[in-house]
């Protein structure tokens, strides 16, 4: 007579190797984008207002934008954020927020290796001159990083005058923009 132990041995090994595997496929997925950090597409003016500090209303914004209180620091860098509303009032629905730096190549390379550790390979990716940009599309939202490499070289300087450029070495310099928006 045969032992069925061996087998039933077996069995749960393969078992364990299967959910395994599954497990650590789905925890590569690339994330959605549902939104920037701890803040939802939808979320109207006044919530985002009580999780996060805003300024008050930009007045020359062809869009309702409100800027946060506060720089967002990412690779070594400080990022200015903005958020932009479906309209001017507590009531207005987050629609996309952007994010500009001015600083190193090399930090807004570890940004890019950071996205695609997130959200896995670009969709999109365009490359022309001294402007890179890489773009993800998911079911709830969109992202694109653009860099632009020595901007005041191309006459470029700061596009809202808001950030003087870091004195470092010419071929070091770059801009940065990332951009999240909420699905079409």
């Amino acid at each position: 007579m045969t032992s069925k132990k061996p087998w039933l041995g077996l069995g749960l090994v393969l078992t364990a190797v299967t959910a395994a595997t599954i497990w650590f496929m789905l925890a590569r997925q690339p994330q959605d984008i549902a939104g920037w950090q701890n803040l939802a597409w939808g979320q109207t003016q006044a919530q985002v207002a009580k999780l996060r500090k805003l300024e008050p209303w930009t007045e020359s914004a062809a869009k309702p934008v409100c800027a946060l209180g506060e720089p967002v620091e990412l690779v070594d860098e400080k990022f200015r954020v903005y958020l932009y509303f479906s309209q001017k009032a507590p009531e207005g629905k987050l629609l996309a927020v952007t994010m500009m730096a001015q600083g190193h190549i090399e930090s807004f390379a570890k940004l890019l290796d950071q996205l695609k550790a997130v959200y896995g390979q670009p969709s999109g990716q365009d490359d022309t001159f001294a402007f890179k940009s890489w773009q993800w599309s998911r079911p709830s939202g969109r992202l694109e990083l653009m860099i632009v490499q020595a901007p005041d070289d191309l006459g470029l300087g700061d596009p809202l005058g808001e950030n003087p450029r870091p004195a470092q070495a010419e071929d070091d310099a770059a801009s940065c923009s990332l951009r999240y928006f909420a699905a079409d």
